[in-house]
């Protein structure tokens, strides 16, 4: 478990541009969701599956009616 542990501090403060000790400090194996999540810097705006595909296909550079295929 530690050692899972590690690799998610490594990549949320990676894709965060946080230290380590930094996530570690705010999740201390916690989970946080929505408004909790948002005010701790772990995600950076609220939303589900549409909003999520909806971002997907603009960094993507894809139309808005771009279908998405599960694999």
């Amino acid at each position: 478990v530690g050692q899972f542990y590690d690799v998610f501090l490594d990549r949320v403060s990676q894709g965060r541009h946080m230290t380590k000790e930094q996530v570690d400090a705010v999740g201390q194996g916690r989970v946080w969701a929505g408004q909790q999540a948002l005010d701790h810097h772990l995600i950076d705006k609220l939303g589900g599956i549409r909003e999520a595909l909806a971002e997907a296909r603009k960094l993507g550079g894809l139309p808005n009616d771009c279908p998405i295929m599960e694999v």
